[in-house]
């Protein structure tokens, strides 16, 4: 009797091992494996980003930038090699930042003194033309006052939604401005960002743009574009 069941315990002991082996092996799989950059990188030089205030659509021009940059994996053991790094330099006259090649990478969040929430190279810029590229970030003085930003975006040709009224709504059947079971309203610039205070926002809403289908109301920092189809 002894003897089965310290054998019943050994058979379970090798099974805990195999699945311990098999969750470490799955784990170091997704940790090598992390997003790719979507920057084109020459294999020297630098990038030219173009910095832009996202609320007054104006240059950010001579102001100090810091970025940081790393591989994008998230380890849950150590060692880990992260390849995290940190930049500093300084926008000129025209609100452009020469950025060594060598600094980018899966994530590259750009930070600039008045802009300390920052947005991230890869998923938040446009290009403009062969290694140039611009970037909205966000103002301190709409973040400290508990302002988000949603940029909205026609779905067929890639645009900006420039100088357009939205509302968010409580119902999805709800049309203003017939309806008036809304908590915001406002009109985009002409980059096609709006601010909201998110205090205004209700769970479980819907944005509402004349011409276009309702949209469910996005929710976490990364998620501000809102893709609108029409109808």
């Amino acid at each position: 009797m002894n003897t089965n069941k310290k054998g019943f315990v050994k058979i379970i002991l090798i099974a805990v091992v195999v699945i311990l082996v098999g969750v470490v092996g799955y784990f170091a799989l997704v940790n090598k494996s992390g997003p790719i950059s979507k920057i084109p990188l020459p294999e020297t030089g630098t990038i030219k980003v173009k910095l832009l205030d996202a609320f007054s659509e104006q240059t950010i021009t001579n102001t100090d930038v810091k970025i940081y940059s790393d591989n994008g994996i998230r380890c849950f053991t150590t060692p880990c090699n992260t390849e995290g790094q940190e930049w500093t330099g300084k926008s000129d006259n025209g609100g452009i930042i020469s950025i060594p090649s060598k600094v980018i990478n899966v994530v590259t969040t750009i930070t600039a003194t008045g802009y300390k929430s920052g947005r991230d190279l890869n998923k938040d810029s446009e290009k403009i033309a062969s290694n140039n590229w611009l970037i909205e970030l966000d103002p301190d003085s709409k973040i400290d006052n508990f302002e988000r930003r949603l940029k909205l975006i026609d779905s067929q040709t890639q645009k900006p939604l420039s100088n357009t009224t939205l509302w968010t709504t409580n119902s999805q059947n709800c049309r203003p401005p017939q309806c008036s079971d809304y908590s915001f309203t406002g009109t985009t610039n002409t980059q096609g960002n709006v601010y909201y205070q998110i205090s205004s926002i209700k769970d479980n809403s819907w944005i509402f743009v004349n011409n276009y289908k309702v949209v469910k109301f996005p929710t976490g920092w990364v998620n501000f574009k809102v893709i609108l189809e029409r109808e």
